[in-house]
């Protein structure tokens, strides 16, 4: 993978993680709750993209942690603090999605008729008050963005950690590792002086 495409996947994890706090920041106010709820599924479709991209340059790498609680431990690339702040965002997000749940068992907030309500697969389980509606909303936006800032945070590192560092990706690193050792058996096989070897 060429140098200006890991810069581009840098810049768009990165914006887009920061997008992501800015939606959760959003989902504690009733005046922007609807605008984060947008950018939070526009915000999915980038990260899917961004997703399908890394596991493409970097399964080798990322095979490991998706064992049985082997994904606690961290990818390699990832350092002892950056494991612990990814740590961290996974609480968030489970906590989030624990408070989520219990707000959204009746339903999710939805405006049907210029009403108020609760629904689930299009049917309205119940009319809500203007305050329980945006409570429920503001919660679904939180759990969305702090699912977001979770998933977002490894392949930033990893672009980040490639861009900063010049590794390659996993796959050719292992080959261009090899060819040193492939060309020196080519020269003995072929008799030709080895090119560190001092003149006869």
């Amino acid at each position: 993978m060429n140098r200006s495409l890991r810069e581009c996947l840098a810049c768009v994890s990165l914006c887009s993680f920061v997008a992501s706090a800015a939606s959760y920041l959003m989902g504690f106010s009733e005046s922007t709750a609807e605008a984060a709820r947008r950018g939070v599924g526009f915000l999915m479709i980038i990260l899917l993209v961004d997703w399908v991209i890394l596991l493409a340059a970097a399964y080798p790498t990322l095979r490991a942690p998706f064992a049985p609680f082997a994904w606690w431990k961290g990818p390699p690339f990832m350092s002892r603090r950056a494991i612990l702040f990814h740590r961290f965002l996974l609480i968030v997000a489970m906590t989030q999605a624990a408070w989520c749940f219990w707000k959204i068992r009746h339903g999710v907030s939805a405006v049907i008729d210029g009403q108020y309500v609760l629904e689930s697969n299009g049917i309205v389980l119940q009319v809500v008050s203007r305050s329980e509606y945006f409570s429920v909303l503001k919660g679904e936006v939180r759990w969305g963005a702090s699912v977001l800032l979770y998933l977002y945070f490894l392949p930033l590192v990893y672009w980040w950690h490639n861009e900063n560092e010049g590794n390659l990706p996993t796959g050719l690193t292992r080959v261009s590792s090899r060819l040193p050792g492939i060309c020196h058996q080519k020269l003995i096989s072929s008799g030709a002086p080895h090119p560190n070897s001092p003149p006869a």
